[in-house]
């Protein structure tokens, strides 16, 4: 069920408040160090916090108001319980086999308020900057050759 019916679009605003405020004013464009990386390779990775602790999953990432949003799962026990918060993308970092997230820990996290589906979500053939990304040309098929056998 979308929470989008439940929550007013001012939950974001207040997520956004907690966060540091470096982190609100970046000049990079809103994407970090994401921007020629495809959406596809975000949306999956889990979220260490700065000490290690997987804290969640990006589920998707969104534009919204100027800036793009990770829509992080957290909390629960197997899928259990999880809720998902949307956090800048500029508060990640990239991280051997997952991101990096140093300003939250699992409790800030957890205690923020549900994201209620603002935004546009950034298409999974994209970088997060917005270009295309090129697909790969589809291998002609194999022809078998066959040789007469005696």
């Amino acid at each position: 069920m979308r929470m989008q019916e439940l929550i007013g679009g001012g939950l974001v605003v207040a997520a956004f408040s907690a966060l540091p405020v470096a982190a609100q004013d970046q000049p990079e464009g809103g994407y970090g160090a994401f921007a020629d990386t495809a959406v596809s390779e975000l949306v999956g990775q889990n979220v260490l916090s700065a000490v290690g602790d997987n804290v969640g999953e990006v589920e998707a990432l969104v534009s919204a108001d100027g800036a793009v949003l990770a829509v992080l799962g957290v909390g629960g026990f197997l899928g259990f319980g999880e809720h998902d918060v949307a956090v800048p993308l500029t508060e990640l970092s990239p991280a051997e086999g997952a991101l990096l997230l140093e300003g939250l820990d699992r409790e800030t996290l957890e205690a923020m308020p549900e994201y209620g589906g603002e935004g546009e979500p950034l298409a999974m053939n994209t970088t997060v900057a917005g270009a295309p990304i090129a697909e790969e040309p589809a291998l002609p098929d194999a022809t078998v050759i066959e040789t007469p056998t005696e």
